[in-house]
């Protein structure tokens, strides 16, 4: 196993496994109790999106109106060679979050090297593609927003198909297509903390992968996953929320890291905007009959918790 990096002529240095995210407008309009009062059009207004699994039907879930983009950013494993662990974890947690509620014909894939043969058809990784497939899903799934983007990273910003995409560039994806409607955005690759902070809003759930300063692990040509992306689709089918799941998320990669000696730790971090983190504690992901679900309170092992405040963790003192 590898920790992620990317060879990038104009960078000192490559790094990064994963980038999840998904974010919105700073603004918080919409987000008071009657904050889902949006009128929706039919699914098939949309003009043939790039769409998920089959569909699963989820009446009932509080994100059957999210638009969701899962963007797997890169197709090269650390050091060379060609690798599926980006497109692997695109694919699957596609299909992981329809379970959890997301409707298939809201969630939008992306990849740096779309194949013919793939049955989830992505489009090809680009800012301006992105963009506008989040509008588009807008139009008919206004209530949230999802960006997930998974690859290689360094303290620059993330790898986005041919090029590197920096926090300021991400951050004007949310802020010009979700705006002020609740937004989680994940960012999975090495030294992806440095999309913390310009991500950060009252409206906005922001993971990442590792800490600004620090690499992330599992994205070689042998990985299936990066470590990062393997514990989100460990972790999803328990959680009770996306809150939950951050914190199970990262006792999960302590563990893989610990387990194959790969230091110095990633330590994901967290930022829960005052908004949206009591909103999303009561939006329950869907569950399969007999599920075990891990609450939001389970995730306040203080090992846990990064450098950035959040539900369930210990205030930190100057």
């Amino acid at each position: 196993m590898r920790f992620c990096a990317f060879p990038f002529v104009s960078l000192i240095i490559g790094v990064g496994a994963l980038l999840s995210l998904a974010s919105c407008g700073t603004a918080n309009d919409g987000l008071s109790e009657n904050r889902y009062q949006l009128a929706h059009t039919q699914p098939d207004a949309l003009q043939n999106p790039k769409a998920a699994p089959d569909r699963v039907n989820a009446p009932q879930s509080p994100f059957a109106h999210w638009a969701a983009v899962i963007v797997a950013g890169d197709s090269s494993g650390a050091g060379g060679g060609h690798s599926e662990a980006f497109d692997n974890a695109r694919r699957d947690l596609a299909t992981a979050l329809a379970k959890a509620g997301f409707m298939p014909e809201h969630i939008a894939q992306f990849s740096s090297d779309p194949k013919d043969s793939d049955p989830t058809d992505p489009a090809l990784t680009t800012v301006d593609g992105v963009k506008g497939m989040l509008q588009r899903l807008l139009g008919v799934a206004g209530e949230g927003c999802l960006i997930y983007v998974t690859s290689h990273g360094n303290t620059q910003g993330i790898k986005f198909g041919e090029r590197l995409a920096s926090p300021a560039e991400i951050a004007g994806i949310g802020d010009k297509t979700c705006g002020g409607r609740p937004t989680v955005m994940i960012m999975s690759a090495c030294h992806s903390g440095v999309f913390i902070q310009p991500l950060s809003a009252p409206n906005r759930l922001v993971m990442s992968a590792a800490r600004s300063d620090r690499s992330s692990f599992g994205c070689g040509t042998d990985n299936k996953y990066p470590f990062f992306d393997e514990c989100m689709l460990e972790s999803l089918p328990s959680a009770h929320d996306f809150v939950a799941l951050t914190g199970q998320v990262k006792i999960c990669v302590a563990r893989m890291e610990t387990a194959g000696h790969f230091v110095p730790p990633s330590e994901p971090q967290l930022s829960v905007g005052s908004v949206i983190g009591p909103m999303l504690q009561q939006d329950a992901f869907l569950k399969p009959p007999n599920t075990s679900v891990a609450s939001t309170a389970v995730q306040a092992d203080s090992a846990s918790c990064g450098s950035t405040a959040q539900p369930g963790c210990p205030k930190k003192t100057p």
